[in-house]
């Protein structure tokens, strides 16, 4: 047997990536599969398993003589190909057996062996160029396991697309000849816009169809042909899913009553309106569990249909949805009512079911939902054969119902389909549904929900029969249908209108439509895609490319060849001219031709899409396919590393032992917080003895299979952690910290702080209490490369610019690939051993003021869960009962304003760190919703880092968890009136009617402005939130620190169902001083500014008394006793914890950052109690009559409460005994005390 190449029995577990190099533009033969460790494969001709390179030809038929194969970047002529054809998508094997056979015909054999250890690998061109490499090298190869790319798969993608900027002219002469078509040409004069450029004369009523009308293209407009209707027809749409199995899905559609027809469909496959192939529909009422109707397949298709049931009892109805025959999938009910008895109830959207949903109790309510029907569009129509077709479009809005009705009024059995402006079906009746006499031959789509605001089309075929028929389109919409104007959008086509200077003028005009390319895309084929009316001539930087419908010799005054009236796109090769396309400006010049100057319409709209093909990334093949395509496949994932000592708290040495289930694999650790790598770390031979705290994050690898994800356990010993950086009993900086916070502009933070003060941890106070003031709360525990933490950017950090040495630096908000957010690993640890949790996730700086260097060294820090970094959701109870449990973001919130590290000598004297706390808890306790938070020590690459509290963000995901819908139903504000999630449709609507000037009859004073206001703002939430502020005496804020968020859409379509409500953010600056007084405080724009205008209403006012009661009185939350025991149970959850505060960063305006003095060693016992006895002892006593004063003592402003109490109670509800007589006390002894018994407003006729 001959010697093989393989020199190193041991297979590297080295996974690298691959540099490979493939010339796609101009595709031809690869390397597309190899196996260099060929043990029981594929036999050479002389019966030895020799290694083998396949090579593939995606492109035209190829010789290949003269082509070489190397395994030496330095030869490449190493191996030379005969004479050999490859034809296209043809295979071919060479064997790299070492034994040189290069005879046209016969088995072909390289010069060399391939080395299983992995090396480089190449096919090279006759001219000395590669074709194609596996560079540096390889990867480490298995026995029996190929490695390769699969197949080519072509990609599209487009280069100029529709709604691009354009400008356009109608020339007057031949002045500009042709110099407009290049790329530096002015057109800075020209009418600009964007594509589709041209014009339509607005067409009118449409009361019958106009042939030809067969396509979309072609379509009879009638967006102008409805009318007011004002019949008693009402519709209702909604959708849901259903599993396999035996769900239900119940819906309330509300009160009907005797003699009122309701017709139902069900729509799922086979009507294209879901994907559930067999639904049932079933009708209940309230006042029985028996079936009213049903039905299983009378619509299109498998889908269901009742047909104008009549009711002949009065009672709430139900609509029950499953599948038929374990049928499972999405669906759409649509309702028609044609109403005799009272109206059904409208006013609120509600689009889709919401779980559970399962019984009539849980029941979806829509009942509120119907619509009526208040435009129709009719337009009469023939189909004279069986592949006669009529296609009409109109103009829908998102959040539009719309039911279509092919009423036939001859022997014709119509067919209809609802088309979107893509082409796409969205909605159809067949021609098999079950009608009876008179409407078996109609075809109706009933209550469908416009998804997208654009044009639909209308398409009416037979099914049988031939003849006459009225086309009816009945509309609910919130915006109306269009109104005609002098021009029209051509089916939505037109952006840029050069009607005003073409029509009637010129049956030519000019168009430029630039466009900029970073690099020169790899093209297989180009393509311009044009919608065009009537003809048009093409330049690509200044050369033709294409004309369709010009004349011989074209002028700047010629017309159309031909007429040519069509939305469609026509496809029109250019791929010759691909060479035109430059790096930076290009232009589409296009010449735009009408038939005549007088034609009602004239178009274009272009693109440019190319395709090219790319290879699929190198890997592994369990299955070789020598000479066939390659089938994806790797050997499988290296099992999950397991550690026989877990994360915890440790005061004794412990030996940790790292095991993986996956024989052969490799485990690597780190010690650094550094991940590691199948390269990187170090390598695991016995387990891991730990002394001091430690970060432990491994990963085990082989060749051949994805690598285990990264396990990270950190281990405490708080007897180290109390001696940390001191400079005497453990060095400081600590080992791989840096010694200074440089940041990217080699600036250095006032002082890089690590330690533990030794005054406080070694003091006879604090001594026998530090420990346990470390395990007063659980810990948190960050772990991450240092360098992203803390590096400066030079080569002595690898070029990485850490976070925490820029804190200034950020994202936008929902950035895609944000460069100041870092993968980390995030542990909770508690120290009774509860299980806690631990998570890959992202971590950024937090906050506004505080990142700056010179205002705080402690930054808050946020988490992100996404799946660029690990799972999408941290999934744990993080607040306890009543809070959510899951997240994508959480908060730790540092403490900045109020805490001892602050720049200011006052606010280091009023440190608690529950000032914020505080406020969202008594925010929660006034019946709202706020963020909630907890207390965590948290730990920095094993690092105590100091006191954080982990809390909420109220964004998006926030609303939803905690108020229903999708998030992407809500519109978030942020703490300085900018958005975060949503849009800012219904905040400027919300802030236009504050500003209303006092000269409108709406003004904000009227019953009527507040009533508009009512649509945007939850006026008790508000309230709630304001007199929250105002109590607290909130100094830091209204212009930033808060957030706003409302539910403005259902399912993407608006509504006016919620307003916003306002919840307490970063509320560090209050509890201050007694006397404090905001309520005169007015920024516009921001919610005091919002406050000011509302409180110009009488009704609003009162509002506002009446919570203010209900909060300041009767055990209420803002009354002295409750408001001072919500403060304490924080101030309790901190005692302890505040010790370890102190000793991390009490003295850092001491003796690292000496700014605005006096300064001391801040410490518990002196600062901390003192401040929380003056709350406990003088300001909460006293708080609640100082601010009910401030409401009452307004000076020149509206009263906010009024100056006689309210009546009092010897009982504020609840349960008594039948002999318990209510009285009602007048504790002011002024006016006269009125009430009623059946929960209307006492005052007379509403008046204040």
């Amino acid at each position: 047997m001959r010697p093989r190449k393989h020199r190193n029995s041991r297979i590297r577990a080295a996974i690298e990536p691959l540099e490979q190099r493939c010339l796609l533009a101009e595709l031809g033969p690869v390397i597309s599969e190899f196996l260099a460790n060929n043990k029981t494969g594929l036999k050479d001709q002389d019966n030895e398993y020799s290694d083998w390179i396949e090579i593939y030809n995606p492109g035209p038929t190829v010789n290949l003589s003269g082509w070489r194969l190397t395994d030496d970047r330095d030869n490449l002529a190493k191996w030379t190909f005969p004479d050999t054809t490859l034809a296209q998508n043809q295979y071919m094997v060479v064997f790299a057996s070492g034994k040189n056979r290069a005879v046209s015909g016969q088995q072909l054999h390289t010069n060399f062996k391939l080395d299983a250890d992995g090396e480089y690998l190449a096919l090279v061109k006759p001219d000395n160029t590669v074709a194609w490499e596996y560079a540096p090298r390889f990867p480490s190869q298995l026995a029996d396991v190929s490695y390769g790319v699969l197949p080519p798969q072509t990609v599209s993608d487009t280069l100029l697309q529709a709604g691009s900027p354009a400008s356009a002219i109608v020339p007057a002469d031949d002045t500009l000849g042709t110099a407009w078509t290049l790329p530096g040409f002015d057109d800075s004069s020209w009418t600009s816009g964007l594509t589709g450029v041209g014009y339509a004369r607005a067409s009118g009523p449409l009361p019958e169809e106009v042939e030809s009308n067969d396509s979309p293209g072609s379509a009879n407009n009638a967006s102008y042909n409805f009318s007011p209707f004002a019949g008693a027809y009402y519709h209702l749409g909604f959708s849901g899913t259903v599993s396999p199995g035996t769900e239900y899905d119940y819906f309330n559609i509300g009160a009907l009553d005797v003699g009122d027809l309701i017709t139902i469909t069900v729509g799922g496959r086979d009507s294209a309106r879901g994907t559930i192939a067999d639904p049932y529909l079933e009708l209940y009422r309230a006042g029985s569990s028996n079936v009213v109707a049903s039905s299983n397949d009378g619509g299109p298709g498998l889908d269901c249909l009742i047909r104008r049931f009549s009711i002949t009892i009065a009672d709430t109805y139900y609509v029950r949805v499953r599948g038929n025959n374990s049928s499972a999938g999405s669906y759409q009910v649509g309702v028609w009512l044609e109403n005799v008895g009272n109206a059904p109830l409208t006013g609120q959207l509600v689009a889709a079911e919401a779980e559970p949903n399962d019984t009539k109790e849980t029941a979806t309510d829509v009942s509120r939902s119907w619509r009526p029907v208040q435009y129709l569009s009719r337009t009469s129509g023939t189909i004279s054969a069986s592949s006669d077709f009529d296609v009409f479009a109109y103009q829908f809005t998102a959040g539009d119902l719309v039911t279509v009705n092919i009423d036939s009024t001859s022997t014709l059995d119509a067919r209809v389909w609802l088309y979107d402006s893509s082409g796409a079906v969205v909605a159809l009746e067949d021609g098999t549904s079950s009608f009876s006499s008179p409407y078996n031959l109609d075809s109706p789509i009933y209550a469908f929900i416009v998804p997208a605001s654009g044009v639909y089309f209308v398409r009416v075929g037979a099914y049988t029969g031939t003849g006459t028929y009225n086309a009816d389109i009945y509309l609910s919409s919130f915006t109306g249908p269009p109104v005609a104007s002098e021009w029209d959008t051509y089916y939505g086509n037109v952006s840029l209108n050069i009607g005003p200077q073409m029509y009637g003028v010129n049956s030519s005009a000019y168009v430029r439509v630039p466009f900029t390319l970073a690099s020169i895309p790899d093209a297989d084929t180009l393509t311009l895609r044009v919608k065009y009316d009537d003809g048009f001539i093409a330049w690509l930087n200044g050369t033709q490319i294409a004309a369709r419908n010009v004349p011989e010799s074209p002028a700047w005054n010629s017309s159309a060849t031909a007429s040519h009236q069509s939305v469609d796109w026509e496809q029109i090769d250019i791929t010759p001219f691909k060479g035109l396309l430059t790096v930076g400006s290009n232009v589409l010049a296009i010449h735009l031709l009408n038939v005549s100057a007088s034609d009602p319409d004239v178009l274009i709209v272009p693109e440019i899409t190319r395709t090219a093909t790319t290879w699929g990334e190198p890997q592994y093949f369990t299955t070789p396919t020598p000479g066939s395509a390659n089938q994806p496949g790797a050997l499988g994932r290296v099992a999950d590393t397991q550690f026989s000592v877990d994360r915890g708290f440790y005061d004794a040495p412990i030996d940790v032992v790292i095991t993986t289930e996956t024989p052969g694999a490799e485990i690597r650790y780190t010690l650094d917080g550094r991940a590691p790598t199948a390269t990187t770390g170090i390598v695991y031979t016995g387990p891991v003895h730990i002394t001091t705290t430690t970060t432990l994050r491994a990963a085990a690898y082989k060749a051949g299979y994805l690598s285990s994800n990264v396990d990270t356990h950190t281990y405490i010993f708080l007897n180290d952690v109390i001696l940390q950086a001191n400079g005497v009993h453990k060095p400081d900086p600590p080992p791989g910290f840096p010694a200074q916070w440089i940041d990217q502009s080699n600036v250095a933070a006032p002082g890089a702080d690590y330690a533990m003060d030794w005054e406080v941890v070694g003091s006879p106070t604090y001594s026998s209490r530090i420990i346990d003031s470390l395990k007063s709360l659980p810990s948190l525990s960050i772990v991450m490369n240092v360098d992203d933490w803390f590096g400066n950017g030079s080569s002595g950090t690898n070029g990485i610019k850490g976070i925490y040495t820029n804190p200034t630096a950020a994202d936008p908000d929902n950035a895609v690939n944000p460069a100041w957010e870092r993968a980390c690993s995030v542990e909770l640890i508690y120290p009774d051993g509860r299980e806690g949790f631990q998570i890959d996730a992202g971590v950024q700086i937090q906050g506004g003021a505080s990142r700056t260097p010179t205002n705080s060294p402690k930054h808050s820090l946020r988490l992100l869960f996404k799946d660029r970094w690990g799972p999408t959701k941290l999934r744990y109870p993080l607040f306890g009962d009543g809070a959510a449990s899951e997240f994508d973001a959480i908060i730790l919130k540092a403490g900045y304003n109020n805490s001892w590290i602050h720049w200011d000598s006052p606010q280091r004297n009023r440190a608690l760190y529950v000032h914020d706390q505080w406020a969202s808890n008594t925010q929660l306790a006034m019946g709202q919703l706020s963020k909630h938070s907890t207390y965590v020590h948290l730990y920095i690459n094993g690092l105590y880092w100091g006191l954080y509290s982990p809390m909420e963000r109220p964004e998006a995901d926030f609303a939803s968890t905690y108020l229903g819908g999708d998030e992407a139903d809500w519109d978030v504000i942020d703490n300085e009136a900018k958005l975060i999630d949503g849009n800012m449709t219904a905040w400027n609507a919300m802030m236009a009617i504050l500003n209303r000037p006092t000269t409108d009859p709406r003004h904000i004073s009227t019953p009527e402005g507040y009533a508009d206001i009512q649509q945007y703002l939850d006026i008790p939430a508000f309230i709630d939130y304001m007199i929250l502020n105002f109590y607290a005496g909130n100094w830091d804020w209204s212009n930033h620190n808060w957030y706003a968020a409302r539910r403005s859409r259902v399912n993407g379509v608006p509504v006016n169902i919620d307003g916003f409500r306002f919840f307490s953010f970063d509320a560090e600056r209050i509890l201050e001083g007694v006397s404090d007084n905001r309520t005169t405080l007015d920024e516009s724009g921001y919610p005091s500014g919002i406050f000011q205008k509302l409180r110009l209403n009488p009704e609003f006012r009162l509002a506002f008394a009446d919570r203010v009661h209900k909060h300041f009185f009767n055990d209420g939350a803002l009354t002295p006793q409750a408001a001072a025991a919500r403060f304490q149970a924080l101030a309790d959850q901190v005692d302890l914890a505040v010790i370890a505060e102190s000793a991390r960063w009490g003295d850092y305006r001491r003796d690292v950052h000496v700014r605005n003095p006096p300064v001391d060693l801040y410490t518990r016992d002196v600062y901390w109690v003192a401040e929380r006895n003056r709350l406990l002892n003088s300001y909460f006593p006293a708080r609640t009559s100082v601010v009910l004063s401030q409401f009452r003592n307004t000076g020149s402003l509206p009263q906010l409460y009024p100056s006689f109490d309210a009546p009092e109670f010897n009982q504020h509800g609840g349960t008594f005994q039948s002999s318990f007589v209510l009285t009602i006390r007048n504790p002011s002894g002024v006016g006269t005390i009125y009430y009623t018994l059946d929960g209307t407003d006492p005052r007379f006729g509403g008046t204040v």
